[in-house]
């Protein structure tokens, strides 16, 4: 359990997994102290989770990680406070920057350093792109809901 109460494998806040399980129709089943005891019901939570930020966001990498940290309205607020670096408002890098929380901060910094690593690994081609290119565009589209 974190300091500020996320819970398990994928760090959940108890309220968000309980919105996540009853989305998903297993809220009968749902107890926050499987949070932490059944890993395979936290990974199935928090992945719905951040498939459900990633469309949310348009699978943009950085306001997706700094949604599943700090919470959906707080990107939100911060793109309408700072503008939207997906638009060219502000420089991604500037953007990130300005993240009034230093532990939303770090995280959002650790998940985008990683993004070349985690293509390599999974042997994807390397970056076609500049990375700040990278970081504006839609990576984790692919992982969004998908239409009906």
């Amino acid at each position: 359990q974190s300091s500020v109460g996320a819970r398990g494998l994928m760090q959940l806040m108890p309220g968000t997994a309980q919105d996540v399980a009853k989305g998903l129709g297993v809220i009968a089943q749902h107890a926050t102290d499987r949070l932490i005891a059944d890993p395979d019901y936290n990974a199935l939570l928090g992945s719905e989770y951040l498939s459900q930020m990633s469309g949310r966001f348009d699978g943009n990498v950085v306001m997706v990680s700094a949604a599943y940290n700090a919470g959906p309205s707080r990107p939100a607020g911060w793109m309408q406070t700072y503008g939207d670096p997906r638009k060219g408002d502000i420089d991604i890098v500037d953007w990130i920057e300005m993240i009034p929380f230093r532990e939303t901060q770090n995280y959002v910094m650790r998940v985008t350093e990683s993004l070349p690593v985690y293509r390599a690994r999974l042997g994807k081609d390397p970056l076609p792109q500049l990375f700040s290119e990278e970081l504006t565009g839609s990576t984790l589209l692919p992982f969004a809901p998908k239409s009906k």
